[in-house]
């Protein structure tokens, strides 16, 4: 999950501002972020009462948006999600490892 939100992030950053304009980075973005939810998807029960704050539900529901409703991907969603969400998520998750 961390691999992939990292990679999200800096292929985002990598691409420069406009990178939601350039076909290829938009579709590398969205599979590193749907490969997150999918971690998250398998995370378990205990785990995730443990860190009721992360919302895995809406990290797994952007998975599903992701890939199920490809065509109709708001890169302005997807750019939130990878500019404000995953950043959040990443140094979550890291502190959940310390």
């Amino acid at each position: 999950m961390r691999e992939h939100g990292r990679q999200a992030v800096a292929w985002a950053r990598e691409a420069g501002s406009a990178w939601t304009d350039d076909p290829k980075t938009v579709a590398a973005v969205a599979h590193a972020v749907g490969q997150v939810g999918e971690a998250a998807r398998r995370v378990s029960t205990a785990t995730r009462a443990a860190s009721a704050d992360i919302a895995w539900a809406a990290i797994a529901g952007m998975r599903n948006r992701i890939y199920h409703q490809y065509g109709n991907l708001d890169a302005e969603i997807l750019r939130e999600t990878v500019a404000r969400e995953l950043p959040a998520l990443l140094k979550r998750l890291d502190a959940m490892l310390r």
